[in-house]
């Protein structure tokens, strides 16, 4: 009876380790597809804004870098345009990363570190705009960043890109989007925290 005990608790052991190194392989493999969703591009230090008042900044037809500002979305006017920021002027490290497929809001928020390291505030967006194509802002795609609502405190995500005219258009959607997702070759942002040279494999 212990024998065949024993060979019982042997077996038993080796399916649950059979099945956990499964379970590892998964876990790696949708790490390692995680991985190849995102190509990372560059690290940018960029100046904050010890005062900045949204509605005067992103006033339509305002210079932001080398292009004016041609049009501003509802969601955003409604959204971010009541939005002051007061912070210390020392500089702050933005990382670009362009999607290699498409991708959600979701997935990404969680690829990038959470909603505290991709919520970023409307001077940094601002200062990416303009720098515009002497930065990481492309010109033929959508650029976008996650930033935190001053009216609902909700995260939206802000994309801006330039239009036929070639000024900037900037507009900000929900989060999670019901129906949108990322298309492949758009430009994400986040904090520096994440770890670059991990990425661009």
């Amino acid at each position: 009876m212990a024998r065949g005990s024993a060979s019982r608790t042997k077996a038993g052991l080796i399916t649950l380790l059979i099945g956990s190194a499964f379970i590892v392989a998964q876990v790696q493999a949708a790490f390692a597809e995680n991985l190849r969703r995102l190509v990372f591009q560059e690290t940018i230090e960029i100046s904050r804004c010890e005062r900045f008042v949204a509605s005067e900044e992103f006033s339509v037809g305002r210079p932001v870098g080398n292009r004016s500002l041609g049009s501003v979305s509802f969601n955003f006017a409604r959204l971010f345009l009541t939005a002051t920021e007061i912070a210390d002027a020392y500089p702050v490290a933005l990382q670009a990363w362009t999607l290699r497929y498409s991708a959600d809001d979701v997935s990404l928020i969680a690829r990038l570190g959470g909603e505290e390291r991709v919520v970023l505030p409307l001077c940094s967006i601002y200062r990416l705009m303009e720098i515009g194509s002497r930065g990481a802002s492309v010109a033929d795609a959508h650029n976008f960043a996650y930033a935190r609502s001053p009216v609902d405190h909700r995260v939206m995500a802000i994309h801006w890109f330039v239009n036929e005219r070639n000024q900037w258009a900037i507009g900000a959607v929900e989060v999670p989007h019901p129906q949108l997702d990322w298309p492949s070759g758009s430009r994400v942002y986040s904090k520096a925290v994440v770890a670059a040279e991990d990425q661009s494999r």
